[in-house]
């Protein structure tokens, strides 16, 4: 399972190959997102249209998003893709309504759990100004602080639970389409929760990012404040538009940023939970460009034919230890590629070398390379077997 700073790492290295695509599908979809927002501003003057609109929009939200991630797993598994992928799941409903059920059912859950703990939250203030207290600010204590301190980490806790859960619906549904109502809820809830504080580390490291993308915004606002006292209101109007510009321009690449690191989180997590690795990508590994879209394909259920297949990491190296070396003589451990699971290549390769995450990672763009030279035709040989078992194509000099 990656940290927090892996899952980073190789996000940056996904969003630096393939940036032109990635703000291309972002912004698409933002500008759907405020396309029916428009929408439902448009219509708030009829109660009925607009309660109507706000459960209909569920039903179009959720297959946008599920493209969206849909798009992100295939760069992540290096398959080809475009910006018409994100539709992919308007043609595929069946798995979008799945995805709709378990958010509905999870938003009710929310909702059971969360009421019953904002009114016990209430229940000390309550008690304060039932035992004569005229003002809730004369109560205000350093233990009084420290319960609203908690029960705040509490609702942050489960509302982190009911993200996690609900982004582990739409992984396991992108990898496994078929999967059966009642076990994409139970797999989602055993996958929530075991992976809870981790997600929530992983979310935390990019709270820093939230505050400085938001910055424009306060800045402008700040100064349009002082602009408008001195009646220079279209000044402010001009500034406050630019400030909210560059806001939404920050936090759109910084969105692409945590669905990337989101992507290898949860699909590394899943792996993990299951114990198995999915089946191998068939397209070359780098950024893809407009003219190499595909349909759309069920990459994790169904299965590739392939001209020629490529020997197994036992078969491998097998054929290492059939060779002999003369005494005295030592060897090199080429790596000629990451493999189709470059992640778990590059995490090997940390534990075999002194390499960090992201060195492993950069060390894999510029294969073939040399690994490790001069070393016994044992080490080699046991080297080579755990770089092949993670994925990657090694070759013994």
């Amino acid at each position: 399972m990656v940290t927090a700073a892996q899952a980073r790492a190789c996000a940056r290295r996904i969003i630096q190959e393939n940036k032109s695509l990635l703000l291309r599908v972002y912004a698409a979809y933002f500008g759907i997102t405020v396309g029916m927002m428009a929408i439902s501003s448009a219509f708030s003057a009829s109660p009925g249209f607009s309660m109507l609109w706000s459960i209909g929009v569920t039903f179009l939200t959720i297959p946008l998003v599920l493209g969206l991630l849909h798009v992100n797993n295939m760069i992540y598994y290096r398959r080809p893709c475009s910006v018409g992928n994100l539709f992919d799941f308007f043609r595929n409903y069946a798995v979008s309504i799945k995805v709709v059920g378990a958010s509905y059912i999870f938003m009710l859950g929310t909702m059971v759990v969360l009421i019953p703990i904002l009114v016990i939250a209430f229940i000390p203030f309550i008690g304060v100004i039932a035992a004569g207290w005229y003002s809730i600010e004369s109560a205000v204590g350093p233990g009084l602080v420290l319960y609203v301190l908690f029960i705040i980490l509490l609702v942050a806790l489960l509302e982190m639970l009911i993200a996690s859960i609900e982004m582990s619906v739409y992984y396991i549904a992108l990898r496994n389409r078929s999967i059966l109502f009642g076990d994409l809820l139970l797999k989602s809830l055993r996958i929530g929760f075991r992976y809870l504080w981790k997600y929530f580390v992983l979310q935390l490291t990019f709270f820093g990012w939230s505050l400085l993308a938001s910055l424009p915004l306060g800045i402008a606002a700040g100064i349009a404040t002082v602009m408008l006292i001195g009646g220079s209101w279209i000044s402010a109007t001009m500034l406050l538009l630019a400030g909210a510009f560059l806001t939404l321009a920050a936090a759109t690449v910084l969105n692409v940023y945590i669905y990337a690191a989101s992507t290898v989180f949860f699909n590394t997590a899943i792996d993990e939970y299951e114990g198995q690795t999915p089946p191998p990508p068939v397209s070359p590994s780098g950024p893809f460009s407009e003219g190499d879209a595909v349909s759309e394909e069920e990459f994790f259920v169904r299965e590739e034919p392939e001209e020629e297949s490529a020997p197994s990491a036992e078969e491998t190296v097998e054929h290492m230890e059939a060779e002999t070396l003369p005494a005295g003589e030592t060897r090199s451990v080429v790596v000629l590629s990451g493999g189709i699971r470059e992640l778990s290549a590059a995490r090997m390769i940390t534990q075999v070398t002194r390499l960090d995450i992201t060195e492993a990672m950069a060390f894999l763009s510029q294969t073939p390379k040399t690994l490790c030279d001069g070393v016994t035709d044992e080490e080699a040989r046991r080297i080579a077997k755990l770089l092949t078992d993670a994925g990657a194509k090694v070759e013994i000099r």
